[in-house]
């Protein structure tokens, strides 16, 4: 691998068995997993076999799921595992090695989270900047902070600040959708639980956040009480919870400003006397009924004086 490579590395050690490793590596600036290609990969693994309702991929460019085959890798790895069996773990990545003792469902959650974004497949391609800073075995409230920080900063990067999480939600209802095909292609593929119920995990999280993002994300607010006098310091208005967040005004065309640029300048007077020299009148239209008193109707003539 070269310089532009980022890897990770899952040390996984069950009891006496021998340890099982796994890695994983990452263009540092795309942020795409860089794989080998997968030798006759089983037929649970094709783009067609119980292929997600969503799924944009044309089977003549794309005869796999990337999800899928990419999981293939590890479940052939955990096929006399239980989800519930504890594990030793050591994940390593440039920055930092992180040793943990948990249940091995966790573990294959936390692997999945990892490669799925990474892996080509265009649903979860959203959730990308999450796998290059990856975090393993995060908790909730760290999986809702870091969700809600890397949506707004796209947000940013893109050029249009959002005011509501509304496009993350919408991520994660294609996230739910995406969950329940590859936990339908599992069913076949192994008679072990531990992927089942880690795809399971992960699907938890596309139905929980949702809820945190309106439930939760408020109470993190005192956390960011010193930004208040900040922003009005620098004249920026104080971040409102995304269930009290405003609507961005429309903003003013060039008609708008001249016109409020000319009532700056005209007094009321000289509006009148202005406005007087003009007039308005409804010209009739072939073709269509005459109005009424109340309710005239005609084509608007509005006759302008020469200055």
């Amino acid at each position: 691998m070269t310089t532009d490579t980022l890897t990770i590395t899952y040390r996984i050690k069950q009891g006496k068995k021998k340890p099982k490793e796994f890695d994983f590596h990452l263009d540092s600036v795309s942020g795409d997993l860089i794989s080998e290609k997968v030798e006759n990969p089983p037929a649970w693994t094709e783009l067609e076999y119980r292929q997600c309702s969503h799924c944009p991929l044309d089977k003549t460019l794309h005869s796999h799921c990337p999800v899928a085959l990419q999981l293939h890798r590890i479940i052939d790895a955990f096929h006399d595992t239980s989800s519930i069996d504890e594990v030793d773990l050591e994940v390593v990545t440039p920055e930092r090695t992180i040793s943990q003792t948990v249940e091995l469902q966790r573990v294959i959650g936390s692997m999945v989270g990892l490669l799925s974004p990474t892996c080509g497949c265009p649903k979860t391609a959203h959730m990308k900047p999450m796998a290059r800073f990856h975090l393993p075995l995060s908790s909730e409230e760290e999986t809702l902070f870091r969700v809600t920080g890397m949506y707004l900063l796209s947000q940013q990067l893109m050029g249009s600040p959002a005011m509501d999480f509304a496009g993350l939600k919408a991520i994660y209802d294609d996230l739910h959708i995406l969950n329940k095909a590859i936990a339908t292609r599992l069913r076949g593929a192994t008679e072990s639980d531990s992927s089942k119920n880690a795809i399971a995990l992960l699907d938890m999280y596309s139905n929980l956040v949702p809820m945190m993002i309106e439930d939760q994300l408020p109470e993190l607010r005192q956390l960011f009480s010193a930004y208040e006098a900040h922003c009005a310091t620098v004249a920026l208005p104080a971040m409102a919870p995304p269930a009290m967040a405003k609507k961005i005004p429309k903003a003013k065309t060039a008609d708008d400003l001249a016109l409020e640029a000319l009532m700056q300048d005209v007094s009321v007077d000289e509006l009148e006397s202005l406005l007087g020299t003009h007039t308005l009148s409804l010209a009739p239209v072939e073709g269509e009924k005459k109005g009424t008193g109340d309710k005239p109707a005609g084509r608007a003539v509005f006759k302008l004086s020469d200055d």
